[in-house]
């Protein structure tokens, strides 16, 4: 009985993979972005310094250094996809949603 529906179960793992890449541009990034050409003074460095320690593996820090990013300049879609990222490598995924889904909104 099983030989007769492995070939659905072959049918559903194709268009899984086939439906689940549609529509995407680029695959999601697994690191943090540089700060934007048109960060202000302070925040360059704090995302510079956030990606330093992203690199080392210290989210708590490296989230800091995003969170102040944000403060100063909260339309920063660099920042809070940072902040989501190291958010998410802590498992704080409710956390981490709505700063991707605010980077999302300011660099659609």
């Amino acid at each position: 009985m099983f030989g007769r529906y492995s070939w659905i179960g072959s049918f559903l793992v194709i268009i899984l993979m086939t439906g689940g890449c549609a529509g995407t541009s680029q695959p999601p990034q697994d690191e943090p972005l540089p700060p934007p050409e048109n960060a202000l003074p302070l925040v360059a460095p704090l995302i510079i310094e956030g990606n330093r320690l992203f690199a080392k593996r210290d989210f708590r820090e490296a989230a800091t250094k995003y969170e102040a990013a944000i403060k100063a300049q909260s339309s920063s879609g660099e920042a809070h996809y940072n902040l989501g990222l190291t958010l998410s490598k802590r498992n704080l995924y409710s956390e981490a949603r709505p700063h991707f889904e605010k980077a999302a909104e300011l660099e659609p």
